[in-house]
Parts: C-alpha cells; sequence; structure tokens
C-alpha cells in the first residue's frame, strides 16, 4: 500500500523480465499514494503478473505478507474481484485489456440498482462516472425525440463520451427494467480505461453521437 511517492507498473508480453533496455515491457499503469500492489499473486497463488519500480526518490509503502494478507483480507476481496473479473471478460470493449488491467477495474466499480423508469444519467448534467450494465435493460433519450435513440442491455456501457470529451451528457439514460449497474468515478476512469480510451473515441453511437466532438472540422 503507498503512502508516499509514485510507483510504474511495467508488464512484458513473454510474461516475465527479458535483458536489455525493453526487459521491463509495457508500462501499463501508475501507483500513486492510496493505491496497492502485490495481491494478485497471493489471490491466485500465481507468479508476479507486472514488474513495480518506485518513480521517485523517498518512496514509502506499507506491506501486508502473504499469511496475513489472506487470513484478513482474502475471503471478501477474492469474491468481490472474481465476480466483476467474470464479468468484465463478457464486456467486448475491455477485451483488449491484460488481467491485470482489468482487476484493477474490478477493485475501482461500485454496485448500484436503480428501479425501473430511474433516470440514471441526465442530457445536460456534468459527466461524473462510467456505467457498466450488470443486468436489466436501460434506453437513451435526446431532448426533442420521443423514441429511445439508444437500447443497453447486460454488457453495454454508457456514460464514457462526457468523460472523454470533458463535456455535459449528450443524452439521458432511463432505466427500462430493474437495473444493476457497475460503477466508476471519473478520476478511476482516466486513470484505469487509457488503454481503450481510442477504442471508445472511434466508436459511433447512432442517434445519440454520431462522431466524437472532438474530431469535428
Amino acid at each position: 500500500m503507498v503512502e508516499k511517492g509514485t510507483f510504474e507498473v511495467y508488464v512484458n508480453p513473454t510474461g516475465s523480465l527479458q535483458p536489455g533496455l525493453e526487459g521491463l515491457g509495457d508500462k501499463v499503469a501508475t501507483i500513486e499514494p492510496g493505491g496497492s500492489f502485490g495481491e494478485l499473486a497471493l489471490m491466485y497463488n500465481a507468479p508476479r503478473a507486472a514488474t513495480v519500480m518506485s518513480a521517485e526518490a523517498g518512496c514509502t509503502l506499507w506491506a501486508l505478507d502473504r499469511i496475513t494478507f489472506r487470513r484478513i483480507l482474502m475471503d471478501s476481496t477474492f469474491q468481490r474481484r472474481r465476480l466483476y473479473e467474470s464479468f468484465l471478460e463478457e464486456v467486448e470493449i475491455l477485451s483488449t485489456l491484460t488481467r491485470y488491467e482489468r482487476s484493477k477495474i474490478a477493485d475501482a466499480l461500485e454496485t448500484q440498482k436503480f428501479p425501473a423508469g430511474t433516470t440514471i444519467i441526465k442530457e445536460g448534467d456534468v459527466g461524473e462516472a462510467f456505467y457498466l450494465l450488470e443486468s436489466g435493460e436501460a434506453e437513451a433519450y435526446k431532448n426533442g425525440i420521443q423514441q429511445p435513440v439508444k437500447q443497453y442491455r447486460k454488457g453495454d456501457y454508457f456514460g464514457e463520451l462526457a468523460l472523454l470529451n470533458d463535456a455535459p451528457r449528450a443524452a439521458s439514460v432511463i432505466s427500462k427494467t430493474e437495473v444493476k449497474v457497475a460503477t466508476l468515478g471519473k478520476d478511476g476512469f482516466q486513470r484505469l480505461l487509457g488503454p481503450v480510451e481510442s477504442i471508445m473515441r472511434r466508436t459511433k453511437y447512432e442517434g445519440v453521437e454520431e462522431i466524437d466532438p472532438l474530431q469535428k472540422k
């Protein structure tokens, strides 16, 4: 657990460090105060999935040994993470992420439930969160159009355009049935979904927003 300083996370596609300047592999994340690392190997009884290096002098860490970690944290953390990891594996946009990247997203997600007919996000509001639909159905509406412009089902996501573009919500999303969503706040979205941001920017939303407004000339 990081108390002070910044740490960089590297993953080599071969699964281990290699000789040479590029031996660390690709930088996949930066961990700042309040973050943590090292739990995957303890949870899955497997080799380390990444290499973590301090990025500055004077870093401070708090550590738990394997036995203490498993006794205190394993049960609830493991069950929650496995539940979300299984769900994230079914989300097409996240299929390119590594297991390590998905596990970090799983840790940051929070579950919310909404009854049918609830406005989850409202057109024109400031975007504060990204949503993954775990169960149920929802619909997107735009002002002045009576019919829904998009349907959402399990595995779909919404709310990303306002975060990508730092712009107001482009449409309202209303639950059609009782729904359960996994939410990721703006900070977590920007920090953890960097590897798929370019894919999201290329995705078209017919009737909601046909093209990323940042690309309009």
